[in-house]
């Protein structure tokens, strides 16, 4: 037969575990997305996902075992593991965290030791043994705190999900401890209280309510009258059903007497006494109502002896051995009556122990406690569903939507850009350079201005030769040909200086109308960035034409000798006497004087001056036009290899763009999906809320809020839209349940 607590477990978990593996998937999609360029917001919510899932797994594990998870608080040094040891039976004060790390602990029974820590991000690590587990834990600390440091620097309040996700969140700790495995307990070690880096520390609390239903605070009795020491105590009250405030004396404790002698102090003697002195003078109305109500317990103990006494295997008494009132929670669901609050125990010594163990075993034996888990159960799962729901429709969700509309337009754009680089491929580019043929042709107009300086350094040339004895050949090869070389390379100089002015622009030289420069803005073609190749590649090919003179001796007119008179010689013969068959016949020049001065030397002028009004404008055109058909050539196959290359870069481009966008559109599948599967559960709690008559407290003030009250609260928070986290109403950023219970067959409650 079904105990009533069985029948919640089974069918809370039929409506509980499927939203675990949505919640998996939805992480692992979103995982990919974050801190993507322009969904900055989207990696926070993967993390307070983390944060939910991890409150999941706790809660389905509570579910599932039917755990009693006991959360223990206290101050540093107040000993909490001591009190770990004695509940579990077993040493397990070796896996307590740094006392300065702000972790949880979480130990339970297992078949082997294992040691596990999770991160804020999710990241797990698994350990060999206890020390390399604290000595991870000993390096952390030190990144932590200048993670803080660095934060608090800046001006701002450190918290470990953005700053440092990497900072260590939980540790699990498995370990023999048969008394944990008769109960079901889970223990919880808490940071001590007080300490520097306690961030979260409230939200911890706050969460450990809807998983633990009851707490253990240890204190020293010493610090029992400082105030400090119970200013967050209020705050423990108002997270759970029920408290055990355990005041860890020291029974071999001396006081000194006036005669020298050394006398059992009063915490020793008369613990007791020292309980009613702290109820009288120091504790709150709050506490005093606490107890009055049942809620708060009190109990003396000396931790050390009770833990040793409880390790020590030949005076140990079995847990099994106290006698314990055994409530069935069918009984008490027929009779319909309540379980009277437990009185406060003062017994100390040897029996305060047993007599905490006692009334918490049976607490969490009782139907208080069936309702307190049910109850807590339902809370927090409300509250899980609540935070998904939030998260699924937060800034992120915003964000998605923005970057999908870019997206598109992004698409729509490099569309546009392909049509326009594909008219640009197909483009005629000769048809745009008429403006540089005009600045050619003004160019040769201007250079052939200058013939009649060229002709009269030709006649300079000319006149020089006619001062030496060189034979006539050597009047072209080393004096007009020579001079010519030289002048071409100036103006082909000049001209190309001329040319790259004339193209160093935003468009290379070339002018296009309206409909072409639209284009080359659609396609992002930008001309400039081609220009330095352009421009340095300016005639490199192009041989400069350079102009070789030939003059013709068979019209000179020649003055004749006596002897060619003589000799009946004709003009060619004479010619051929002076000049040689092939020109090399050495000339004095007294006879060049003599023979070719007048008529002759103004003939050879006259070629000169031909040659250099005629045919060297005809060279420095063809050497200009050489040069303007290469670069046109190399403009247009430039710009065209430019198109094609940013057409495959774009078509990747779009690719990419409908890639990404169809995984952020999965992404914001994924946020609608988590909003729908969370508002699901919500209506299948409610159900169950409503099955099992469970009423859910806000406060453990003597207040309560009815389940329609509730509905609505979560019916507000179903439709949450992006605004609402614009005022400040941030998803819950709840840490890992622990918690920690301890009790005979808790597995079994109430049964």
């Amino acid at each position: 037969m079904k105990t009533e607590v069985q029948s919640f477990c089974d069918t809370f978990s039929k409506e509980l575990d499927p939203f675990g593996p949505r919640l998996e998937r939805a992480i692992g999609a979103l995982s990919g997305q974050s801190g993507q360029e322009g969904l900055t917001g989207l990696k926070e919510t993967v993390l307070n996902l983390l944060d939910v899932q991890q409150r999941f797994s706790t809660l389905q594990e509570k579910i599932a075992n039917q755990q009693a998870y006991l959360l223990i608080f206290g101050p540093l040094k107040s000993g909490k593991s001591t009190l770990m040891n004695a509940i579990a039976g077993a040493y397990v004060s070796e896996v307590s965290s740094l006392p300065a790390y702000p972790s949880l602990v979480y130990v339970k029974n297992g078949e082997e030791r294992r040691f596990k820590a999770t991160t804020y991000e999710g990241k797990t690590r698994d350990f060999a043994d206890n020390m390399a587990m604290s000595s991870a834990v000993q390096e952390d600390h030190t990144r932590l705190v200048n993670a803080i440091l660095d934060v608090e620097r800046a001006g701002d309040e450190f918290d470990p999900k953005q700053h440092y996700p990497q900072a260590i969140r939980r540790l699990d700790v498995e370990l023999p401890a048969q008394d944990l495995a008769e109960s079901g307990t889970v223990l919880v070690d808490t940071p001590g209280l007080y300490s520097r880096m306690k961030f979260g520390y409230d939200q911890m609390t706050r969460d450990f309510r809807d998983t633990a239903a009851c707490a253990i605070f240890v204190v020293k009795t010493d610090n029992l009258f400082f105030e400090k020491v119970f200013e967050e105590f209020e705050e423990l009250l108002g997270c759970f059903s029920r408290i055990f405030l355990v005041s860890n004396i020291d029974t071999s404790k001396k006081d000194l007497q006036p005669d020298g002698t050394l006398k059992a102090s009063l915490e020793s003697s008369n613990p007791e006494a020292v309980i009613e002195a702290f109820r009288s003078l120091s504790i709150s109305a709050s506490l005093q109502k606490a107890i009055d109500d049942g809620r708060l317990n009190i109990y003396s103990v000396d931790l050390l002896k009770a833990a040793s006494k409880r390790l020590s295997k030949d005076t140990v008494e079995a847990i099994d051995d106290i006698e314990l009132p055994e409530l069935e929670s069918e009984e008490l669901s027929e009779t319909g009556e309540e379980s009277s609050a437990l009185p406060m125990r003062r017994k100390s010594g040897e029996d305060g122990f047993d007599n905490f163990l006692e009334d918490l075993t049976s607490y969490l034996n009782s139907n208080d406690y069936l309702h307190d888990f049910m109850a807590d159960s339902l809370r927090m799962a409300k509250d899980l569903t609540t935070d998904a729901v939030r998260l699924a429709v937060s800034d992120a969700t915003t964000e998605l939507l923005e970057s999908c509309e870019l997206l598109r337009e992004e698409v729509t754009r490099h569309h546009a850009r392909i049509e326009a680089l594909g008219k640009l491929e197909k483009m005629d580019w000769t048809a745009n350079f008429s403006q540089l043929k005009e600045e050619k042709d003004r160019l040769i107009e201007e250079m052939n201005q200058d013939y009649g300086r060229k002709g009269t350094i030709l006649e300079n040339a000319l006149a020089e030769w006619m001062q030496t004895d060189e034979p006539w050949q050597d009047l072209t090869r080393k004096h007009l040909n020579s001079l010519l070389q030289q002048e071409s390379r100036k103006e082909a100089e000049t001209i190309l200086e001329h040319l790259r002015t004339a193209i160093n622009n935003s468009y290379g030289g070339a002018r296009f109308n309206m409909a072409q420069m639209d284009d080359i803005r659609q396609g992002e073609l930008r001309i400039e960035e081609c220009m330095p190749e352009l421009l340095e590649g300016l005639g490199q090919n192009v041989d400069s034409s350079v102009p070789r003179i030939n003059l013709s001796r068979d019209e000179i007119p020649m003055k004749r000798s006596l002897i060619d008179m003589m000799l009946f010689r004709k003009g060619d013969q004479v010619r051929q006497q002076f000049f040689g068959v092939d020109g090399d016949q050495v000339i004095p020049a007294a006879k060049k004087q003599k023979r070719l001065a007048g008529a002759g030397e103004e003939y050879i002028q006259g070629q000169l001056q031909e040659f250099a009004r005629n045919r060297l404008p005809d060279l420095q055109k063809d050497y200009v036009d050489q040069i303007l058909k290469q670069y046109i050539e190399h403009f247009s196959n430039t710009l065209k290899k430019k198109a094609k290359s940013l057409t495959a870069e774009v078509t990747q481009g779009i690719a990419d763009c409908e890639e990404t966008l169809r995984e952020r559109q999965q992404a914001l599948g994924v946020m609608e999906g988590i909003k729908t599967s969370a508002e699901g559960l919500t209506t299948a709690l409610e159900s169950i809320q409503e099955e099992y008559g469970i009423e859910l407290a806000t406060e453990f003030d003597g207040t309560t809020v009815d389940s329609e009250e509730v509905s609505q609260e979560e019916q507000d928070a179903d439709s949450l839209e992006v605004e609402v986290l614009d005022e400040n109403d941030d998803v819950l950023e709840t840490d890992d349940e622990g918690y920690l219970q301890i009790g005979k067959n808790v597995a079994s409650a109430g049964s």
